[in-house]
């Protein structure tokens, strides 16, 4: 209601999929708008559940009459860390971002070490 209530009109989620490989692959709440990403050189390249936080997003922005896109950056999941960060995936994914809202993103830090020393949450 939030989004509507400001004059948001789409929403473009942006999440990962671990099948490997490299590239960018998309899901949308029309199909209209899946032809519009497919002019990016997008495709739906998966078929299956959309779970998690990604899927309840574009499930929700739906049923408030909010388009919504979800951009996902295909990954290799690293199985001794699957909560280690794919720096080349995420930077992948923001360029196409970048690329369809015509916006400049700086992602040349992505990978870098972060300034910050400690962990801020640690595990129960």
């Amino acid at each position: 209601e939030t989004l509507r209530g400001v004059g948001v009109d789409t929403v473009f989620v942006l999440a990962g999929h671990g099948l490997g490989g490299k590239g960018v692959d998309v899901a949308a709440t029309s199909r209209d708008l899946l032809c519009e990403m497919k002019r990016f050189g997008l495709s739906t390249g998966y078929a299956g559940p959309f779970l998690g936080f990604s899927g309840l997003t574009v499930a929700m922005s739906a049923l408030r009459g909010i388009q919504a896109v979800c951009l996902f950056s295909r990954t290799t999941p690293n199985l001794e860390e699957p909560e280690s960060p794919d720096p080349e995936a995420a930077r992948t994914l923001l360029d196409k971002l970048s690329e369809i809202l015509k916006i400049r993103l700086d992602t040349s830090k992505l990978g870098q070490p972060s300034e910050r020393s400690t962990p801020t949450v640690g595990y129960l």
